[in-house]
């Protein structure tokens, strides 16, 4: 107990004061193996969780979602219009794709801040933790991913399954790249049935939106990832 959050994982109870994660109500602890052994997944309360803690951060959120899309679109187009000088056209690319990630691994921590009860500040963006681990790991998950719709397309679409949640362990437990890989995988693997249909209706969601759905996907699934970690949320006020 404390008058001040500790770290990730703390909450605040209704006496005001600041308790562990192990101390929260219906928290699980991991088991021997180091896998997870969280609750059900509602998909209800996540998605409605998610939509609620975007529109409560609208303003962050918003910029952060604005600010990805001009640097892919915007880089990526100054790039095409370069196409007389390639070695030029690579780096515009490039550039737009590391702004992309560097705001993606924002919106990662807005999101854990949002359901660790926390408001989240338009500095998430600038913070250059977890930059590099998140971008090497994206670029491995790419890789995967692409050889799997390559080869047969349903093994593409199994790595973007259980690859889900590197990006919150690698930004949460600051894990490395492979490291935050493989807890993804592994606490996918022993929670399949729990998450399966979450993932399964948020890929869908992002399609029929066209992707704009992200921010509520990101928040949705740090609710997720948080519950099947055997973490508290806190409340959404």
């Amino acid at each position: 107990m404390s008058d001040q959050s500790q770290g990730p994982g703390w909450w605040q109870a209704a006496d005001g004061k600041w308790y562990s994660p192990e101390q929260a109500p219906g928290a699980q602890p991991p088991t021997p193996g180091g896998s997870p052994q969280g609750p059900t997944i509602d998909i209800g309360a996540a998605l409605s969780y998610g939509w609620n803690g975007f529109v409560k951060n609208l303003g962050t959120i918003l910029v952060l979602l604005l600010i990805i899309i001009v640097a892919y679109a915007g880089f990526g187009l100054v790039g095409q219009l370069l196409v007389d000088n390639p070695f030029l056209s690579i780096v515009f690319s490039v550039i737009g794709y590391v702004i992309a990630l560097m705001v993606t691994v924002g919106l990662i921590r807005a999101s854990l801040e949002i359901v660790e009860g926390r408001t989240p500040e338009f500095g998430v963006l600038f913070q250059g933790a977890h930059v590099g681990s998140y971008f090497v790991a994206s670029l491995l998950v790419g890789l995967m991913t692409f050889v799997g719709l390559v080869l047969c397309v349903i093994p593409g679409l199994l790595v973007m399954f259980f690859t889900f949640f590197y990006g919150y362990y690698i930004v949460d437990k600051n894990m490395s790249p492979t490291d935050g890989i493989s807890a993804s995988v592994n606490v996918v693997r022993a929670n399949m049935g729990n998450l399966l249909a979450f993932l399964v209706v948020a890929v869908v969601l992002l399609i029929v939106t066209c992707g704009l759905a992200w921010p509520v996907v990101w928040i949705a699934g740090a609710h997720v990832y948080k519950t099947i970690n055997g973490e508290p949320v806190a409340a959404l006020v």
